[in-house]
């Protein structure tokens, strides 16, 4: 036995030998460590989360495309990804994910694809027809909005009183009844 004339306490010695034990005696109080809250979800607009059961199962591509074109796609890339889909589809069958990455046309595009490729998606074939209904609701009924803006950015370009802005009030006003606005 080697003793150096230091005096260390029984119960010192027995934290470092077992750090995992609970001690026998009071423990001086410890704040409890601060609970973060978990980052609040990014809201998947229906575009993305469409693209992504497409990247995820290419045969749903057919009966979406009955339903929903490029110009559906209120973000560019967002459509950028979505011709690829459907092009490549076209031309040779179920696209392969690299080619699609090699089509990308930007880095934001690979980055999407990236994570539409790696997100979770729906198994439960019910679910997904679900899901897939909900998608294309949702892009359809921001279509009759997006046309009103459109012919708003229009009217501000053309001449009062002239044919071509008469139509285009005639138009906006169809779109109004057809669907009337909503405020979100």
């Amino acid at each position: 036995m080697l003793t150096c004339g230091v005096r260390v306490p029984p119960e010192v010695l027995q934290r470092q030998m077992y750090p995992h034990q609970t001690p026998r005696g009071p423990t001086p109080y410890q704040a409890p460590a601060r609970s973060r809250r978990p980052p609040s979800p990014t809201p998947v607009s229906p575009e993305y989360a469409l693209l992504q059961m497409l990247c995820h199962n290419v045969r749903l591509l057919e009966q979406v495309q009955r339903q929903v074109s490029p110009e559906d796609f209120h973000d560019a890339d967002l459509r950028a990804i979505y011709t690829v889909l459907a092009g490549r589809a076209l031309e040779d069958g179920p696209p392969v994910f690299a080619r699609m990455l090699e089509e990308a046309a930007n880095p934001r595009q690979t980055q999407l694809l990236t994570q539409m490729a790696m997100g979770s998606t729906l198994t439960n074939p019910a679910e997904v027809a679900a899901a897939l209904q909900d998608c294309i609701t949702k892009i359809r009924q921001r279509q009759p909005k997006a046309q009103r803006q459109r012919i708003i950015a229009q009217l501000r370009t053309v001449g009062d009183g002239t044919a071509e802005q008469q139509r285009l009030l005639q138009e906006y006003n169809r779109l109004s009844k057809e669907q009337p606005m909503s405020f979100s």
